[in-house]
C-alpha cells in the first residue's frame, strides 16, 4: 500500500501537474499561431502540441485507470489525519495550527476510513455508574468528574460487570506513512458506554445529578464526543 501510494501522488502530483502545464502552455502558443500555421515554427509548434497530448492523454487514461481508486481516496484527506495538504507540482501546504486542532479535537472517522491504511481498534475503560437522573440522563464518573450522559449514548447489557466506556481509535498500518505527515493514530472517537443490566434502576444521588456537568461535544477525559 506505501509504494502504491507513492507511485499515485508521483503520478497525480507530479506527472499530471506538470504535463496539464505543458499542454496548456503548448495549446496557448498554437492558438497564437494559427494565422501563420503555414510557416515552419507553428508547424513545429502543431506537431509537438499533438504529440504533448498524445504522450499526456495515454498517460493520464493509464495513470487513473491504476491508481484512480487511490486518487479518490486521497481526496478525503483532512488535518485530521495528515500535518499538510499535498499540491500539484508536489508542494506541500501545512495546515494552519487552529484549523489542525480543530479537526483533531473532533469526531472525523470518515477520513481515516477513506484512505485505506488505518486499523480500527476498540478501547474500553472502566467508568463509574452512579444512576439515571429524573430527566432520563445518567450519570458517570469519569476521571474524577461527574458527567449527565443522555440516553443515546448508553447501553445497558449482561455483557458486563461494571460500567465501561467504548471507543475506536484509528493505528497506521504502515509507520511509513507517518514520514509522508500522517498522524500515527487518532484520538479515542466514543461510540457508547455499556452499563451492567441490573444497574438498570439505579437512580443518580439528586445532590450529585444537578452538580454533574452535561457531556457536550468536544474532548471528555481525552475521548471524542460527537
Amino acid at each position: 500500500m506505501y509504494e502504491q501510494w507513492i507511485a499515485m501522488e508521483q503520478f497525480y502530483y507530479g506527472y499530471f501537474a506538470w504535463g496539464l502545464l505543458i499542454v496548456i502552455i503548448l495549446s496557448i502558443l498554437l492558438v497564437s499561431c494559427l494565422y501563420y500555421v503555414n510557416l515552419l515554427i507553428p508547424k513545429i509548434i502543431l506537431i509537438l502540441t499533438l504529440i504533448a497530448f498524445t504522450i499526456f492523454g495515454v498517460g493520464v487514461v493509464r495513470g487513473y485507470s491504476q491508481y484512480g481508486d487511490l486518487i479518490e481516496q486521497a481526496s478525503k484527506e483532512s488535518a485530521a489525519i495528515r500535518n499538510f495538504k499535498r499540491t500539484f507540482f508536489m508542494i506541500d501546504m501545512p495546515y494552519q495550527a487552529m484549523e489542525m486542532k480543530a479537526y483533531r479535537d473532533g469526531y472525523f472517522d470518515e477520513g481515516f476510513e477513506a484512505v485505506g491504511f488505518y486499523e480500527k481498534m476498540f478501547v474500553s475503560e472502566p467508568v463509574e455508574y452512579l444512576g439515571a437522573t429524573q430527566q432520563g440522563g445518567y450519570v458517570f464518573r469519569i476521571g474524577g468528574s461527574e458527567y449527565v450522559v443522555s440516553q443515546t449514548w448508553v447501553r445497558f447489557s449482561d455483557e458486563v460487570n461494571q460500567a465501561v466506556r467504548i471507543g475506536s481509535q484509528y493505528q497506521v498500518a504502515d509507520p511509513r506513512f507517518i514520514e509522508l505527515g500522517f498522524v500515527e493514530k487518532s484520538r479515542v472517537l466514543l461510540d457508547e458506554y455499556i452499563v451492567p443490566s441490573q444497574a438498570e434502576n439505579h437512580m443518580a444521588d439528586k445532590a450529585g445529578a444537578t452538580a454533574a456537568q452535561l457531556q457536550a461535544r468536544g474532548i471528555v477525559k481525552g475521548w471524542v464526543v460527537p
